[in-house]
């Protein structure tokens, strides 16, 4: 057993073949103690201390940290827990995807404690190294690590993005009938609103207004509705069936805003969403005979696929980007 007693993985601490995921957990380890002043795990003992890497969680940073970081945005509170994970697969895989998440943090709106917590990421780089870690170990990780800070922090403020918190979501009901509305979306005026829902005996696409009560039944099935385009297209799913846990696909089908007899699209589809133009689709699909799955755009095209599950696929207002959750664990809802 190799490894600095307080910042090693579960699978160090029990002798157990590592990979490159241990790394990403020292990582963790190092980052909330930057963050919050306090060591992610510790004890009396270098026993008791490995103990608390098997057995115990950290405090959530956003509840210890203090001075500059006393408000340590949630999103990154989150990064820094899904590095420590006690199960190597239920970590960030790869640090690619650990900058993919750093790098997400920049496009959020940015609140006065999350900015100062960033800078404070950087300033804590040219503190004191961490205990057990050379000088120079330190600084160079430290470095790179405040320099992610700072380039966050620097694209917020260069987006003109304002410190304070954003206004609060203002809450409209619209219907008063008893039974099941599973999903909804708004059109591109967003004054209309479409949504799958059952009042009866199966589920049904209907539409309303968001100045009138009541919704209008367009008479198409559909188990779920994933996306409305900018040209009046909807698209959703139909005869859809779990096949693990959280996990569950439909057939893919497309009808007019209006109303009108569906066109199938594509099997086995968990998520899917019109691109910007209306042109093309992205979907995550379940291919069954390989057991995984893909993130398609458009279809056919592979951009990413996994031995999990996607779901939750969404483009950008401006349609450069995708975003979708990806679940490493085939039944488990925990995703990033």
């Amino acid at each position: 057993m190799l490894g600095t007693v307080g910042y090693m993985s579960p699978e160090q601490v029990r002798g157990q073949v590592v990979d490159h995921r241990s790394d990403i957990f020292s990582l963790g380890a190092i980052l909330y103690e930057m963050l919050s002043g306090e060591r992610a795990f510790k004890g009396d003992t270098a026993a008791e201390t490995m103990t608390a890497i098997l057995r115990e969680d950290p405090p959530d940073l956003t509840t210890t940290a203090t001075g500059a970081n006393a408000s340590i945005p949630p999103a990154l509170d989150q990064i820094v827990r899904h590095c420590l994970q006690k199960e190597p697969q239920q970590r960030f895989q790869s640090a690619s995807d650990l900058a993919f998440n750093l790098e997400a943090l920049s496009t959020a709106t940015a609140t006065s404690g999350g900015t100062s917590a960033l800078r404070a990421l950087a300033g804590v780089a040219a503190s004191s190294p961490i205990p057990g870690m050379s000088r120079r170990m330190f600084f160079a990780l430290a470095g790179t690590v405040g320099a992610i800070a700072v380039g966050i922090g620097g694209f917020l403020l260069g987006h003109g993005f304002k410190a304070g918190r954003a206004p609060l979501p203002h809450y409209k009901q619209i219907t008063y009938q008893e039974g099941t509305v599973a999903s909804a979306r708004f059109s591109p005026d967003g004054q209309t609103i479409f949504c799958a829902a059952k009042f009866g005996n199966r589920f049904e696409l209907y539409s309303g207004r968001v100045d009138s009560l009541g919704l209008r039944p367009l008479g198409i099935e559909a188990d779920e509705i994933l996306s409305v385009s900018t040209d009046g297209g909807i698209l959703f799913l139909e005869s859809s069936h779990v096949l693990t846990g959280w996990n569950s696909v439909g057939t893919l089908a497309s009808a007019p805003m209006g109303g009108g007899a569906p066109r199938t699209v594509l099997k086995d589809v968990q998520s899917a969403d019109w691109s910007h133009d209306a042109g093309k689709i992205a979907v995550a699909r379940f291919i069954a005979d390989k057991r995984l799955y893909r993130l398609e755009y458009p279809i056919g095209k592979v951009l990413y696929e996994t031995t999990g599950y996607l779901d939750h696929v969404r483009f950008s207002p401006d349609g450069k980007t995708l975003a979708f959750l990806d679940h490493p664990l085939f039944g488990d809802d925990r995703g990033f």
